[in-house]
């Protein structure tokens, strides 16, 4: 589940725009163990857009993307609940 979450958000969050920078693949792995426990949680797809919306501003200094956001936490929470 690390490494497809990895991938959720580099492919469709991907706030500071590396996706296509291969060095830079792990760029958002300090974020999956933090995606992880809300899963392990139950968090709901809102708790996971919250949590991703506040790495974008206080950790990145975004402004952050409410609909992006939104829309990421919806595959991640997908992507778990199907087994990936």
């Amino acid at each position: 589940m690390q490494i497809q979450i990895n991938k959720i958000l580099l492919d469709h969050w991907d706030p500071i725009g590396i996706s296509d920078e291969p060095l830079a693949r792990d760029e958002y792995q300090p974020y999956v163990a933090m995606i992880l426990a809300l899963l392990k949680a139950s968090a709901s797809v809102d708790m996971i857009a919250s949590k991703l919306l506040e790495i974008e501003r206080t950790q990145m200094g975004l402004n952050g993307d409410v609909n992006r956001a939104q829309n990421v936490a919806q595959i991640i929470k997908n992507s778990h609940a199907a087994g990936n």
